[in-house]
C-alpha cells in the first residue's frame, strides 16, 4: 500500500501537487504519527498503572 506521500511524489493524484499541498499533507502525516505515539504512550501508562494496582493489592 502506498502512503499519501508516495502518491503525491509520483503524481498519481491526477494532477501536479503544489508545494503548499505537499506541505499540508506532510503536516497531517506528522500529526497522525504524533497521535499514534500519544495513544501508544497512554496505553503503556495504563498498563503500568494496572500492574501497580495489581501489585499493591497483592501486598495487602
Amino acid at each position: 500500500m502506498s502512503s499519501i506521500k508516495d502518491l503525491t511524489h509520483k503524481g498519481m493524484l491526477g494532477r501536479s501537487v503544489t508545494d503548499a499541498e505537499r506541505t499540508a499533507i506532510h503536516a497531517k502525516e506528522i500529526a497522525l504519527q504524533e497521535k499514534v505515539y500519544q495513544d501508544e504512550k497512554n496505553a503503556h501508562l495504563r498498563a503500568l498503572r494496572l500492574e501497580r494496582d495489581r501489585l499493591s493489592s497483592n501486598m495487602h
